[in-house]
């Protein structure tokens, strides 16, 4: 006799289109329907985030009482930020309520696993451990760079769950050494990404030159993924390829209206600050940039992009999971990186692109220059970024791993 499918709950804390949305969007889509039922809690309701599940026919709840612990996360609020210890206060106030909703939404959805996205959900994870409700914990952050009180608070939570995926090996030996959990790389769909895809018309609607070197970074205005660097970088660059583009998907997005954002922006210029998008402006206009970036809003299907460009540049400041570099491989697509702990997992150095020092934009400048100005080298280290894509990130093999996980966990239930 054939068991029914079990449910799945997909806790979601993002707020916003980004790496982690697409993750989870690709795990869905590669499950057996025969065997789990998906359900995504968006904690911070959204559109956008509830439109491109919707539109992949997976039932979508909002649910607010959860609040994530937030400076968990690739980028930690440090300590001596007021905004911190606000926050720090916000998720202790919340975090008896969180627990509770946390319960309330795994009775709602009739959960018969919960699988807990991302780093910021420890309030939901201390909740399930202490109600005996089988959890899988996606690891997705490497851990703050002190290991302090946070550190070892966050830890503790993780070590009682029934299982963590992680996706590098770097976070893993920084997280637990090891001890336990498995590592599953963010994956790519194959079928979303079709390296022969011509990018001459993607070239033409954007206005860029058939011969034109394009670069592509996808990280939007964040300085953890290397926007300071990388202006740096295409100012050098111009001066060797007059005609360079940087496509940057992401860098356009509605300004936030609530009153603290608002704030921000007129009180931290009048002290020679400024919010990342007022300094990042700022950096374009003082470079004399604004020809050669072409930005654009998120787009969650990038193939094109990726078809249009020539190298994949992501020259993050922290140690961190680079999914661009991913898409670029399958792509068949060099990537210039950051040499740091996981991004290192990503590109094989002088072969499937180069690492660089973090934070040196005239290191980055050159890189992309000795890719740019060699057509062989070019098509020779997207060649092996292909290999080794099809070798290590493949939806098929890696979602396998992830239904075992939870046929794993379940078991250990009784379930």
């Amino acid at each position: 006799m054939t068991s029914a499918p079990r449910t799945v709950l997909y806790v979601q804390h993002a707020a916003a289109l980004g790496g982690s949305a697409m993750s989870l969007l690709y795990t869905i889509q590669g499950l057996d329907p025969a065997r789990f039922t998906p359900v995504v809690a968006l904690v911070r309701p959204a559109d956008e985030l509830a439109r491109l599940y919707e539109g992949a026919g997976i039932r979508t709840v909002p649910w607010r009482g959860i609040h994530p612990w937030d400076h968990s996360t690739v980028a930690p609020q440090p300590l001596h930020r007021p905004s911190t210890w606000a926050h720090l206060a916000d998720v202790a106030r919340h975090w008896r309520s969180s627990q509770r909703s946390t319960l309330e939404l795994v009775r709602h959805v009739g959960a018969d696993l919960v699988h807990l996205n991302s780093m910021p959900l420890s309030p939901c994870a201390e909740a399930l451990v202490r109600e005996g409700i089988p959890t899988v914990w996606h690891v997705r952050e490497p851990p703050l760079p002190a290991r302090g009180p946070r550190y070892r608070a966050i830890r503790a939570r993780m070590m009682a769950v029934d299982e963590l995926v992680f996706i590098s090996h770097a976070d893993r030996r920084a997280w637990v050494g090891g001890e336990r959990g498995l590592v599953i790389p963010n994956f790519v769909d194959f079928s979303r990404f079709d390296r022969w895809m011509d990018g001459g018309a993607v070239r033409a609607r954007l206005g860029i030159a058939p011969d034109a070197p394009v670069l592509l970074y996808v990280g939007g205005w964040s300085p953890v993924k290397g926007i300071f660097p990388l202006l740096g970088a295409v100012a050098r660059l111009r001066e060797r390829f007059p005609g360079l583009r940087c496509l940057m998907p992401g860098s356009v997005y509605a300004q936030s209206t609530r009153l603290p954002a608002r704030a921000a922006r007129a009180v931290l210029p009048l002290v020679g600050a400024g919010t990342v998008s007022q300094r990042v402006r700022g950096e374009i206009e003082r470079l004399g940039l604004a020809d050669a970036l072409v930005q654009l809003p998120f787009a969650d299907d990038v193939a094109p992009l990726f078809a249009a460009s020539d190298v994949v540049v992501f020259p993050a400041t922290r140690p961190h999971f680079a999914r661009p570099a991913v898409e670029a491989s399958a792509m068949a697509r060099p990537t210039v990186a950051s040499r740091l702990a996981g991004l290192d997992e990503l590109v094989d150095d002088s072969e499937t692109g180069l690492l660089v020092p973090p934070g040196d934009p005239a290191a980055l400048a050159d890189a992309l220059a000795r890719i740019l100005g060699d057509d062989d080298l070019r098509r020779r280290m997207g060649e092996a970024a292909y290999r080794a894509a099809r070798a290590r990130y493949s939806a098929g093999p890696a979602v396998e791993r992830v239904m075992e996980v939870y046929d794993r966990v379940l078991a250990a239930h009784g379930r």
